[in-house]
């Protein structure tokens, strides 16, 4: 009865022993289920946030494209606003002109035919009056050069 008791006790010990590794096997099993469901967790996250990143990229391109839009807009805008300065440079050119074409020249404060000897005052308004022509220079510009009237 003794080597019963002896067996027996050495099997108790085995089975107890298989018993306390088959349990820490458990355990460590359901520790790396959960640091497996962690990453995944964490691999999710880092999708999400590259997610993220992708869509800030694509709303920054944008908010680029709108910028270079603005910059070609503004810079017509600029070309316009010299266009048109220039335009009325030109306009009030020509309405001065037409201010002194109005009067013969021989009204022209600027001549003095009394302290011209020889020199007599026309008497033929054709022969002083000078008109300008409108000569189409470019896109919308336009000249104005002296010509006799008709």
């Amino acid at each position: 009865m003794q080597i019963q008791g002896i067996v027996g006790t050495k099997i108790s010990g085995i089975a107890a022993a298989i018993a306390a590794a088959v349990q820490q096997q458990s355990t460590a099993t359901q520790e790396i289920a959960r640091n497996v469901q962690d990453v995944a967790s964490g691999t999710g996250e880092v999708s999400v946030n590259i997610s993220g990143v992708n869509q800030v990229a694509i709303d920054t391109a944008r908010v680029a494209e709108l910028v270079e839009l603005s910059v070609r807009e503004l810079h017509k805008a600029d070309v316009l606003q010299k266009d048109v300065r220039s335009f009325l440079t030109e306009l009030k050119a020509a309405e001065i002109a037409d201010k002194h074409l109005s009067k013969p020249s021989w009204t022209n404060p600027n001549v003095d035919f009394m302290q011209s000897p020889g020199r007599q005052m026309p008497t033929n308004v054709d022969t002083i009056c000078t008109a300008f022509q409108p000569i189409k220079v470019g896109w919308f510009r336009t000249e104005f050069r002296s010509a006799p009237c008709q």
